[in-house]
Formats: structure tokens, sequence, C-alpha cells
């Protein structure tokens, strides 16, 4: 049997499901799906894209969604009619009649997305509209069964890691792919990408799922037996470009703040799982890099030398204000000793840090190993998050695609703002220093976040040791002659 067979088969014997959520008009006969998360059989949690098909955005800002931490019934949605799809596998599926229960507004996500969301769309890329991500539905399909909500929800939440969620850990989702029942129970997985909000409320994956998936349960790996999270945003931009993110609600968060829990209660913050290599050395090698407004991101080559390196499309002098890293609290001005010319193949700078860094930093390693085609590979850097969302790394996994003594192409999801990040294998070391993404020309103009070009570390590394151990800056100038004619292609980001 195979493993999503077996995944399938816990999640039935623990009741609790991926179902497809259909609702319907009571004056129309469209019927729209997407996926929810039910739990023992009775009840199902939705977003608001359950219902989002029915109302304008002015009919939306009408209703009236104020005394949020309860779970209120809503006069306008009872002219919706809803039905809840489930697919035994053995057996086909199952279609109940369910019954609107009520609508939950999350306060905690509400004003975590007012400062993390300020850039985004979603649904469309001219739809900034992000007010109804805090938005829940809870329907029952079966009221004659015992025992009420709260005493559910309380139940699963007892059963849910009281561990903070690390960076970099698996993640896996069941959904109904686009809210079409031909697509139901389809398997996703990706790793946690970054942790924000309040309580940590917000997960960000690279998990890669489709509209009608919102809704979905998320598990933290494939033999998990209770959901810790919800799909809340599948398609997504960030000024103008697409990510092919997905937002996910911590359900921990969720549930204590319907039940009127206080979150330390149910998770303790202050412990997390053994934190891995990757991580370790990712929180210490890692800055994100401002120019200006735009940042990048920076590896550390030497700690008592203060070297890191970055991409030259970082560190662009069009900007008066000095360049300065960024690592936790502190923020530290650098000098720009190398950047490659523009007619140059080699995309890459080094900067020298002006003041003593922390005892917690230390300088990243370099791979030793040779990269082949269909290696697991992670990248981390700085994207989309500015330092005032105090994001940390966000982590995305992949494989190498492509290899050429010049260029390591992956399917690691990179953003806007990873420039001059990693690319790491499993133990932490060095594979590459992040480039762009591929990208169409015009009228299309369509960036591909799953396809990326990174300059090989073992390129860099003789040339980068040598000026370390001499001090030597002419040393540097052996970037730029490093003939990488395969890079005439690309475009920055």
């Amino acid at each position: 049997m195979s493993v999503y067979s077996n995944r399938i088969l816990l999640v039935k014997k623990m009741d609790i499901r991926s179902v497809l959520v259909e609702a319907r008009h009571c004056k129309s006969n469209s019927v729209y799906g997407t996926s929810g998360s039910m739990f023992n059989r009775r009840y199902i949690i939705a977003t608001f894209h359950a219902v989002s098909n029915f109302f304008s955005n002015s009919e939306f800002e009408r209703i009236d969604f104020d005394n949020p931490g309860s779970i209120r019934s809503i006069d306008v949605f009872r002219n919706i009619l809803f039905s809840v799809n489930v697919n035994d596998e053995l057996n086909g599926i199952s279609t109940y009649t369910a019954h609107f229960k009520g609508c939950f507004l999350s306060e905690i996500i509400k004003e975590s997305a007012r400062t993390i969301f300020r850039s985004w769309s979603f649904d469309s890329s001219d739809n900034q509209q992000s007010d109804w991500m805090p938005i829940f539905i809870v329907l029952e399909i079966d009221c004659s069964i015992k025992g009420k909500l709260d005493e559910n929800l309380k139940r699963w939440l007892d059963k849910m890691p009281k561990t903070k969620f690390s960076r970099g850990e698996n993640l896996c989702c069941i959904s109904s792919a686009f809210g079409n029942r031909d697509f139901m129970n389809h398997f996703s997985q990706g790793v946690v990408s970054n942790i924000l909000g309040i309580n940590n409320c917000l997960i960000f994956s690279d998990m890669p799922l489709t509209p009608g998936s919102e809704g979905s349960p998320v598990f933290t790996d494939i033999s998990s037996l209770v959901p810790i999270g919800i799909v809340i945003s599948t398609i997504n931009w960030w000024k103008g470009e697409w990510l092919n993110f997905t937002v996910i609600a911590d359900l921990r968060s969720l549930f204590s703040e319907i039940l009127g829990l206080s979150s330390s209660d149910i998770v303790n913050q202050n412990v997390i799982k053994t934190r891995t290599n990757l991580m370790s050395i990712v929180e210490s090698s890692l800055f994100q890099i401002y120019n200006g407004t735009i940042w990048g991101t920076a590896i550390l080559i030497s700690k008592e030398q203060g070297i890191l390196i970055t991409n030259a499309h970082v560190v662009e002098s069009s900007f008066k204000q000095p360049i300065m890293i960024h690592q936790k609290e502190r923020i530290i001005p650098c000098d720009v000793i190398f950047k490659s010319p523009v007619n140059s193949y080699i995309d890459i700078a080094v900067v020298k840090a002006k003041e003593t860094l922390e005892d917690y930093c230390s300088p990243i390693s370099f791979s030793e190993k040779g990269v082949t085609i269909g290696d697991s590979v992670f990248a981390a850097g700085f994207p989309i998050f500015s330092r005032e969302v105090k994001s940390g790394a966000t982590i995305t996994k992949g494989h190498v695609c492509h290899v050429h003594p010049c260029m390591i192409k992956t399917t690691c999801t990179i953003h806007p703002g990873a420039s001059g990040g990693a690319i790491m294998d499993g133990s932490g070391n060095l594979v590459a220093v992040i480039v762009c993404n591929a990208k169409t020309s015009e009228p299309i103009n369509m960036t591909y976040p799953r396809l990326n070009m990174s300059i090989p570390a073992k390129i860099l590394k003789p040339i980068l040791e040598e000026y370390i151990e001499s001090g030597a800056l002419e040393v540097l100038d052996g970037f730029s002659e490093i003939d990488a004619k395969v890079w005439n292609f690309s475009s920055k980001l």
C-alpha cells in the first residue's frame, strides 16, 4: 500500500477529513466549490471563500462582522444552501446537506494581516482585498449527534502539538483542488517557510496548492493524525508579482481564540522542536541587506573580517544612503569593497561590515560535494517581508533541475528580496548563491518563482578564500574574469 493510501486511511480512522463544500444561493442554480476541514463527522470549518462568490465588495463591506471572538449567526448567509462531499476512496463520494451554524472573525489574524499584507494582493493581481482572510464559516451536517462545537474543538486542540513550529519543518495537505469533485483528496507537500503574526497565527509554506484548496486541513507530516492548520490563501501577489505561496492559519491559535483560551496555555512559544543544523546555520549566517528602500540577502563568509557576499544588483549605487545589514534587532553599516561591473557575467558583490558581528554569527561552510540533477536543496533568504515585519529568513525546498559549471537551476520557490541568498544542501552547506528567477518577456511578462538561477559556490570559493587570506582587493577582480556566458539571458530580480 502506498504512503498516500496509508495517509487517507489514517485520516478516516480519526474522523478528520478534507471535504468539498459546495454552495448555492437559494435563488440561483450556480454551484461553487471549495475545500473544508471536517471534524468528528459533524462540523466543517471553511474559509470565506465558501461564500465569497455571492457578495460583491460593496455587499461584503455592509456585512456586520463586529464582535470578533465568537461564532455568530449572520442572516445573509442563510440564503445560501450548503452541501458537503466526502470521498472515502472505497465507496466513492457521499453528499450531505449542511446547515450554516455561524461565522467567526479571528481578531489576531485580522490585526496581523494589516501589517504583513500591506503590499499583497489576493485572488487576482489587482485585488487588494484581504479583509476576508480572518473570516471562517462553520457548518454542521448532523444536528442529532450529542456534544457541542466547543467540546469538539477542545478535543482536537488537546491532541495538537504544544511546541512552536520550526522553519524547514515538513507540511502536507489534502485538498479539493479547484473546488472540483474530480480533484478531491489531492495531496500536496512542502515545508514551513516562515511563521508570522500575533501568537504566530500565520504559517507561510512553499506547498503548491490551487485555488479551491482554501479551507483544507494541513498536517505536520505524512503520519500525523491531527491537523495543525487550515489553508486561507493559495493564490497571491506581492507588488504585482505572483508568489505561488500558501498561507495557513494555525488551528491552535484559531481554536484557542474561539474557546476564549490564552495561546500561552496552548502553545509554549519558548519551546520549539530541536533546531536543525540547517536552521542554526540560516540564523547565524544570513543577513537582510538594505540599499535605501531596496533589500536583498547577504551571506557571511568571514566573521573575523566581517566579509559577506550578495548580488551586485542588490547594492547598485542608485541610492545615496549607506548599505546596511540587518540581523535580529541589530543594524550594521557596510562598505561595498567589490561589485561586479554591469557587463560582467557573474552578478556578485562583496561587502565588509563596519562593526564587530555578534557572537552567535558564524560563517557559512561551502559544500564539498558535487551537485547532481535531482538533488534536494533548500533556499534561504529575506524575500517579501521588510525589516519592520521582523520575519527572519524564509526557507523553501526544491531540487536541482540543471547543472552548468557557472549556473545551477533549482525548483525552490524564490521571491524578490532573496537575491544574494543561499541554496544549501540538507546539512546547511552553501551550494550556490541565488541571483534571479526565470522570467518571460513582454507582453506576458511573467515571473516563475519555482524556476531560478544561482551561481555555483565552487567557482566563488577559491577567490573568496584567497582574498580573506591575503586581504588584497585586486584578488576579487577574478570574479569579473570568469567566463560565464550562460548568464547572458538572465534578468535580475
